[in-house]
């Protein structure tokens, strides 16, 4: 009989009398054969041993053995893998199998390409032997995103300075390939002190990647700012000056103010007063450190003048009074103490010094001394001396006094009397004119009040 079978099978080789006939209880011995071989291919079929009895006249009609290819079904595993990891592509007979030894030759392909999508499945170079039809059914190769995990480093910055470069970090998953990050992270809008979000702004990688971003914390700390008083001083009774500083450490953003005023303790005597920070103040965003100074109130200068004063030898001492002959005394102040002169009661000039006068330690006081004059009860003058047709005696009283004036020769004799009698306080003047004869050294005396005084004069 004309044969096939599908490669691997096991042969099935059947034959029929196709002329003739077998008597009874006779039958055939042996089998048939055919030319070897198991690949695909045709065979003939031969009598090989089948064989009948003597009895027989055995005619063998051949035939053939066809071997046809054996059908086998190959499906590609569906696969997925991560972008940037190592990928495996399988397959598995779906339908059919495979005989013997034998194996499949090559490997299946897919799309080229490394990003995300999806790839399709071929039998690329995937193949068994002849004796096979081979059906090949594709699959998929889904690349999915890889997942990476970026942190935001806390960072921070003093108030009024740049922005520093923001860092970050990968803290779960890793980069592919010789992948990079572009963009820059950002954060929260806003300079004034505080914490503002880091946020991813435009990191990225390539659309490959599921990135997951953990922000941060981005603070901005005051800025110290250190403020020094400006000494300060005025004089005793003056308003206080404008109190003023300097910005000695650290740098005012622009457009930023200190606000409020220095102030300084309390009073108004000469001294020493702190300049203090008052309500001297900074915005939020700075740290005001403060270093004082101070103001020193120096005394008032005045200038205080003592009138001139006198007496008569032997009154009460008047009052010594005084001028202020510059500057000017404060509100309700007023003057403790005396004036004081030097010690003496004679007749001659004293000087008028300051004694416990006073304004306190408020004023600075530069006194002018005067002078004290004690001055005789009278005052003899005498002139012309010597003289030749007459002589003046000018006689100053300060009192109403007994006045006798009286002319002796060198003998002792009284030759003259100009005045005798009671004379007021005034100026007199008294003439002696002698006579022609008396010539040369004469003699005066004159008393007032018992007080005698006397001398000589000379005629020419």
């Amino acid at each position: 009989d004309i044969k096939s079978k599908i490669y691997g099978e096991p042969d099935n080789l059947t034959y029929r009398i196709s002329s003739g006939s077998l008597a009874p209880g006779d039958s055939f011995s042996g089998s048939l054969d055919r030319i070897p071989g198991e690949n695909v291919g045709t065979y003939l079929i031969t009598r090989g041993s089948l064989a009948l009895n003597p009895n027989y006249n055995f005619t063998f009609v051949s035939a053939t053995l066809a071997i046809v290819a054996r059908a086998i079904t190959v499906a590609a595993d569906n696969a997925s893998k991560i972008y940037g990891e190592d990928e495996h592509l399988g397959y598995r007979i779906t339908s059919g199998s495979l005989t013997g030894s034998d194996t499949f030759t090559g490997s299946i392909t897919r799309d080229p390409g490394q990003g995300t999508g999806i790839y399709v499945i071929s039998q690329g170079t995937l193949d068994l032997n002849s004796n096979y039809s081979l059906t090949f059914i594709p699959g998929e190769l889904v690349i999915t995103a890889r997942a990476i995990s970026v942190a935001a480093d806390d960072a921070g910055k003093v108030y009024g300075e740049a922005d520093p470069v923001f860092n970050y970090r990968i803290t779960e998953g890793s980069l592919a390939f010789s992948d990079i990050f572009t963009g820059a992270l950002t954060r929260e809008n806003g300079e004034d002190v505080g914490i503002y979000r880091i946020l991813q702004g435009s990191l990225a990688v390539n659309d490959n990647y599921s990135i997951t971003f953990i922000g941060a914390d981005f603070l901005v700390t005051e800025e110290e700012i250190v403020i020094s008083a400006d000494a300060k001083t005025k004089i005793y009774g003056d308003d206080d000056p404008e109190f003023t500083f300097q910005v000695t450490s650290g740098t005012l953003r622009e457009g930023d103010t200190p606000g409020g005023s220095l102030s300084r303790e309390q009073g108004e005597n000469a001294g020493t007063y702190p300049i203090n920070r008052g309500s001297l103040s900074l915005s939020g965003n700075y740290s005001l450190v403060f270093e004082g100074a101070a103001m020193e109130i120096l005394p008032r200068p005045v200038t205080v003048a003592a009138f001139n004063r006198e007496k008569v030898y032997g009154e009460q001492d008047p009052e010594l009074t005084y001028e202020l002959a510059s500057g000017s005394l404060i509100g309700q102040d007023v003057f403790s103490g005396y004036l004081e002169r030097q010690e003496g009661e004679s007749v001659g000039v004293y000087r008028i010094g300051i004694g416990t006068l006073s304004l306190g330690e408020n004023y600075q006081m530069d006194f002018k001394e005067a002078d004290f004059t004690i001055t005789a009860e009278y005052v003899v003058k005498i002139y012309p001396n010597p003289f030749t047709s007459n002589v003046i005696f000018e006689v100053e009283l300060n009192y109403e006094s007994d006045v006798k004036f009286e002319i002796f020769d060198q003998s002792g004799r009284k030759i003259a009397i100009p005045f005798s009698g009671k004379a007021e306080p005034a100026v007199h003047k008294f003439v002696y004119m002698p006579q022609k004869q008396v010539k040369g050294l004469l003699i005066y005396q004159l008393t007032i009040n018992r007080h005698l005084i006397w001398g000589k004069i000379i005629r020419e």
